[in-house]
């Protein structure tokens, strides 16, 4: 369970929620000092040394720094959860969302401007909060997609418990 499935209020349903794997960040990051330090390997061994601690200080700074980051688009508020604190805003209060390169600007009331990074998925985020403001103007309609998204839900969470039961026969 993440920090944000946790503290749903009663009646509550996530439209889009986001995780992001670490090593994605820094996956680009590793082949690319690998291959630097093989290179420098050959040129100089002590220089490959230093820079091997700097590859590790870096993939490992980048793998716990963003571990706890969360992002959630709920039928009532947006959720954003780093490290140190959590931001939560009214979908009532947004008045736009924009896609600027990989960077979401949530537009609220008043010109608030909130910008939002870090996100893989960011075309699905903007869409969610887009379908999520929808969903406030027409509540009935919002109700049947619950219920089907609650069942959506439920088979891959059956389909991940199938799965965890045959890799543990497996490896039996």
């Amino acid at each position: 369970m993440s920090y944000i499935e946790d503290n749903l209020r009663p009646g509550e349903v996530i439209v889009f929620f986001e995780k992001p794997e670490n090593f994605k960040y820094s996956k680009k990051t590793l082949v690319l000092f690998v291959i630097l330090v093989a290179f420098l390997f050959f040129i100089s061994p002590d220089t490959a040394w230093f820079i091997g601690i700097i590859l590790c200080i870096s993939v490992f700074y980048t793998f716990f720094n963003e571990a706890h980051d969360e992002f959630a688009v709920t039928n009532r508020r947006i959720v954003i959860k780093d490290k140190v604190s959590t931001s939560e805003f009214l979908l009532e209060k947004i008045e736009g969302c924009d896609l600027i390169g990989q960077t979401v600007t949530l537009k609220g009331a008043g010109g608030t401007k909130i910008y939002v990074q870090k996100i893989l998925d960011y075309k699905g985020f903007k869409d969610a909060v887009y379908d999520a403001i929808e969903m406030l103007k027409y509540p009935d309609e919002f109700s049947r997609w619950a219920q089907s998204r609650q069942k959506e839900l439920n088979n891959e969470a059956n389909l991940e418990l199938v799965k965890n039961q045959e890799h543990k026969k497996i490896n039996k």
